[in-house]
């Protein structure tokens, strides 16, 4: 299977933005993908990626059951499972008189079918063009679209596995793939949730001395809390893992979220302890449970009690406080 890289293969056009920090990638000029090519998008400057592909088989004949003849997106998960929204054709009876010829459209991780429809209008049966379209974000959500002239068919999907969004190929199969349109862009969403790969407890490191140093599993204690400024996102269970280039510390999602659960994903970066020259205190960073973050402008901090076993975070304008305790074992 030949794989090149998308952003060299053809004549594209780059167009960036300093405004929504998002870089698309179209093309100039129609191409053609050759049965069996597999082709790689590139780097994604975004927590989210957008890509819409309308192409036309080279051949699409009926025939009985589903034919050889397909194309679609494919991606690798974070632990490197495939992922594959994938568009094929068939025929339910074929050269009988009850037969309906349909496109299938199959999201897919490895052999397992995660959802597939049959659709019989709105999408073109044999040799014309339909278009795909998906915006895959970095938390697992991925959505889609597709349609010969108009809208046939949407839907929506929570994955099991977050996204390498650096993944992303296009590929057909059966014959080549002629397409006449296609765009990639990246989408730096500040609501979206920044992955990353520590997403189990093992993965953080106990300090020798953890009187002096955050990092480690925190696991909820107690709030305290004033209903009229703030409600409680969770009990969380987090992780911290210092940075030794900045002095700094990354706290990380690992459970416990309730509201706005659904957009919370084990691994994902939830704010930052910054270094003051103060022993056992920090500015805080925090992304609050819709993914809105908040800090130095709203006077946050954190700091650790003096043998290190408790952790507690300040919201002074929320009028809230947070503890969290170190488990004994993880």
């Amino acid at each position: 299977m030949k794989r090149t890289a998308f952003l060299i293969s053809f004549l594209l056009i780059l167009l960036s933005s300093a405004i929504d920090s998002m870089a698309t990638v179209s093309l100039s000029n129609p191409m053609q993908l050759k049965k069996g090519e597999v082709y790689d998008f590139g780097i994604v400057d975004g927590n989210a990626v957008e890509i819409e592909v309308t192409g036309a088989m080279a051949s699409n004949r009926d025939k009985s059951g589903i034919g050889k003849n397909s194309w679609g997106i494919g991606w690798n998960s974070e632990n490197g499972e495939r992922y594959e929204i994938r568009l094929s054709w068939g025929n339910t009876d074929f050269s009988s008189l009850t037969d309906t010829r349909f496109l299938r459209l199959t999201l897919s991780r490895g052999e397992e079918i995660l959802t597939s429809e049959d659709l019989t209008r709105g999408v073109d049966l044999h040799k014309g063009s339909n278009s795909l379209k998906i915006k895959l974000f970095g938390d697992g959500e991925i959505k889609w679209t597709i349609g010969s002239d108009g809208l046939a068919a949407a839907g929506s999907m929570e994955l099991p596995g977050s996204p390498d969004l650096n993944s992303l190929f296009l590929f057909c199969e059966g014959t080549s793939l002629e397409i006449t349109r296609l765009i990639f862009r990246g989408i730096k969403d500040e609501n979206l949730g920044i992955m990353t790969i520590y997403d189990s407890p093992e993965k953080f490191p106990v300090p020798d001395d953890i009187s002096t140093s955050p990092e480690g599993i925190w696991v909820f204690l107690d709030r305290e809390t004033d209903p009229k400024w703030a409600r409680l996102g969770g009990q969380y269970k987090l992780g911290i893992l210092g940075d030794p280039l900045t002095g700094n510390y990354d706290i990380i999602y690992l459970e416990g979220a309730v509201s706005n659960s659904g957009k919370w994903k084990a691994g994902m970066k939830k704010g930052s302890l910054i270094s003051t020259p103060f022993i056992q205190h920090y500015d805080l960073e925090w992304h609050d449970a819709m993914h809105e973050k908040i800090g130095k402008d709203e006077e946050c901090w954190a700091s650790l009690n003096d043998d290190g076993s408790i952790l507690t975070l300040n919201f002074p304008l929320e009028h809230s406080v947070l503890r969290f305790y170190r488990p004994t074992k993880e």
